[in-house]
């Protein structure tokens, strides 16, 4: 798939203007406005999809029933583009759970799957519903009847392992984990280690998988491998590399690029899949605090440029308001930065976007605030950004990988989460095991930011005035 989405919107959308009777192109619009995170708009054409579809399947009914022996058994049937009415109403409850609204999600999940017992994609998504809704035992039966359907459904797997490690489960979490494709794709091949077989004469592969916030906080385990092989070499992604190369000979490891040739290896492991092979559980966590540092060479010219534009004396707080747009799930965690625009006449504070890339919605609120400081493209990497972290007092960030980097260094930081957060913030903690320096500030309704970022400004006040 191409994934061009509003392309694909537009051409639904004529083919349902000249031809309104077409289930088919209404259901593509509901389906499309649903991946482009405006769930609520979805519901029109999804609702209309249903209604063509529930007319087209009564007049085929009827005709069938008119039939009479001896009748061809070729009779007239549904149209070829017409779609089940259990897919439809799948797909109703899911733009529901999409906008959080979702007590009006669960009755199209059941009446889907009333219609297709078997439906695993209709289970999979009451399931998630019902995780969302913290009815975490009915969740998890129905996350395992979609396995049931699909037995080696990562997704359903990937679900199943969220909602345990959530709620602290973390041996019957990691299992779980272990279920998705990367990992079977890796166990596949005679390199992939274990965690049983021996290291101590071998090479030995860490690879970076999923996004640079994993990358960071799992890193961590590198040195405890490193404790048990001759060698480890630690793959991450490009803008991480010149930040683990600082650290790489007090870990023991050696570091290489995502796409740069790697070097032959006799055993392979997903960083991921570490906590499972080392039985990591919330009370045994490796390297809690303070396991990487900016590069030397970087803090000098990074001190230099804040001091330039920020003020002694003041309490100087980084904002993370955004991650990246393209995961799937960063209209939940991510915040208009105008959202935050009641905390900057804080006196005594120089608020600095620790962010390179600002989103055009966000530009216009920095010009109403030139006070707020903002390096931009001068943020090169995630080193720069690390340089710049530990010359702050305070970071405050959505779930990216900015609050990662800030707990990797031992920062102050204040994580901002969404009402369903992802499985490693746990359920209910105002800390996280992960990160000792960090505090934890969940919206107590979905998509309700104001009460989180009220709080924070009563907070950050009362920091203020311990500072002065």
């Amino acid at each position: 798939m191409l994934q061009r989405l509003p392309d694909a919107l537009t051409a639904y959308q004529r083919a349902a203007m000249l031809d309104p009777s077409l289930a088919w192109a209404h259901y593509g619009v509901g389906k499309i406005f649903t991946e482009l995170g405006r769930p609520m708009a979805a519901l029109e054409g999804l609702s209309r999809a249903l209604a063509l579809s529930e007319a087209m399947q009564q007049d085929a009914d009827a005709g069938a029933q008119a039939l009479t022996p001896p009748a061809p058994l070729s009779f007239p049937c549904l149209p070829v583009h017409a779609l089940s009415t259990s897919a439809i109403c799948e797909s109703i409850g899911l733009a529901w759970a999409k906008g959080c609204q979702l007590e009006q999600a669960l009755p199209w999940f059941e009446r889907a799957l009333e219609l297709e017992p078997n439906r695993a994609t209709a289970l999979r998504h009451m399931g998630n519903t019902l995780a969302m809704m913290r009815a975490d035992d009915a969740a998890l039966a129905c996350l395992q009847a979609a396995r049931r359907v699909r037995p080696d459904w990562d997704k359903a797997w990937l679900d199943e392992a969220g909602l345990l490690l959530r709620r602290g489960d973390y041996a019957a979490g990691w299992r779980a984990y272990g279920k998705r494709e990367g990992q079977r794709m890796l166990e596949s091949l005679p390199t992939c280690w274990s965690g049983e077989e021996p290291l101590a004469d071998k090479t030995i592969l860490l690879i970076a998988e999923q996004g640079l916030g994993d990358t960071i906080q799992f890193a961590r385990y590198a040195p405890q491998v490193a404790a048990l092989a001759q060698r480890v070499i630690l793959e991450v992604q490009a803008p991480l590399r010149p930040l683990f190369d600082e650290v790489a000979r007090d870990w023991g490891v050696e570091i290489v690029a995502r796409g740069d040739a790697r070097p032959d290896g006799d055993h392979q492991c997903l960083l991921l899949s570490l906590p499972r092979m080392l039985r990591t559980t919330p009370d045994i966590i490796p390297e809690p605090s303070a396991y990487l540092r900016a590069p030397a060479a970087r803090r000098a010219p990074w001190r230099e440029r804040l001091a330039a534009r920020s003020t002694t004396g003041r309490l100087r707080v980084g904002l993370a308001p955004a991650g990246n747009p393209q995961f799937k799930n960063d209209a939940l965690r991510s915040i208009p930065l105008a959202a935050f625009e009641a905390c900057f006449d804080l006196p005594g504070v120089d608020w600095v976007i620790t962010q390179p890339e600002i989103r055009d919605a966000d530009r216009a609120v920095l010009e109403r605030h030139p006070g707020v400081i903002s390096f931009g493209a001068q943020l090169e990497d995630f080193a720069d950004t690390a340089a710049l972290l530990e010359q702050l007092d305070l970071v405050i960030s959505v779930d990216t990988s900015i609050a990662h980097l800030a707990g990797a260094l031992a920062r102050p930081v204040w994580i901002l989460l969404p009402h369903f957060p992802d499985w490693r913030w746990m359920h209910d903690r105002a800390d996280t095991p992960w990160y000792p320096s960090a505090r934890l500030f969940r919206q107590t309704v979905a998509r309700g930011w104001d009460g989180v970022i009220k709080r924070v400004r009563d907070e950050l006040s009362l920091r203020v005035a311990q500072f002065t």
